[in-house]
């Protein structure tokens, strides 16, 4: 993704928002399993999976409908860790 043009990407990063919203997610709810599904089966599109070191679904401790969070680990060649959640 550095070597391309903002433009690429912004419909890229568009699209993914865009199929994740259509995802009726009311919480709590089947949706909310249904979203981070969804969100790791971005995360694995076009060979991504063989880019991170841990990627899968979490689930959330004690939580009564199965919530999970979807995550990826990727090494980078800083010692500081960036955290993105949504």
């Amino acid at each position: 993704m550095g070597t391309r043009n903002t433009n690429d990407w912004y419909h890229e990063v568009k699209r993914y928002t865009t199929q994740l919203v259509h995802i009726r997610s009311v919480s709590p709810g089947q949706g909310e399993i249904l979203v981070a599904r969804e969100v790791l089966h971005l995360l694995q599109q076009d060979g991504m999976e063989q880019a991170y070191t841990a990627i899968g679904l979490d689930p959330l401790p004690g939580d009564p409908t199965g919530r999970q969070n979807a995550y990826a680990f990727l090494r980078g060649r800083s010692q500081q860790t960036i955290i993105l959640f949504g």
